[in-house]
């Protein structure tokens, strides 16, 4: 559908520009396209080691679908200069056709906040300021730099916030 049927709806529609959110575009698409690579996964480590036949296959196919559609792409953006430094060096985009958009937060979302089961986290949320990642703790997720990046603040703002990460370990 989204590399036939779709095209031809863009063509009868008459669209001016496709903003294809979710790392692929249609390839015959009649208007310039901008694409969004927001899935950094199938570009990390060696997936074909560790991974089962199934899944370095999915990945493969992906990267190519991925490449394919960038190639098409007149812009294409990503959530992060981490994920787009990692992405990049498979796709070999030049670097006057990407950017980075960061994803924006909706506060709505926040009205009612989840309780965590953890005694020692439910106090640490109620009584001190702290910075929060929530995240499943993963290479891409790039915990590592975060963590990096939080040592390196002043001792004293270390000592006013506490980095929190909530998320569980999928490693």
């Amino acid at each position: 559908y989204e590399q036939v049927v779709f095209p031809l709806l863009l063509w009868y529609w008459d669209v001016e520009v496709l903003l294809s959110p979710a790392d692929l575009t249609p390839l015959l698409a009649p208007c310039p396209s901008i694409l969004a690579i927001r899935n950094p996964n199938p570009y990390f480590g060696a997936p074909d080691l560790d991974r089962t036949k199934f899944r370095r296959v999915k990945f493969r196919l992906q990267r190519y679908l991925t490449w394919l559609s960038a190639r098409k792409a007149d812009a294409v953006f990503f959530v992060s200069e981490f994920s787009k430094r990692v992405t990049n060096r498979y796709l070999g985009l030049p670097e006057r056709k990407t950017s980075v958009i960061h994803h924006g937060i909706d506060p709505t979302l926040f009205d009612d906040p989840v309780q965590p089961e953890d005694e020692n986290l439910v106090e640490i949320l109620k009584s001190e300021p702290y910075i929060l990642c929530v995240s499943t703790i993963n290479e891409h997720k790039n915990c590592e730099t975060l963590l990096r990046g939080y040592a390196k603040l002043p001792e004293q703002i270390r000592a006013e916030f506490r980095l929190v990460i909530a998320g569980r370990n999928s490693a």
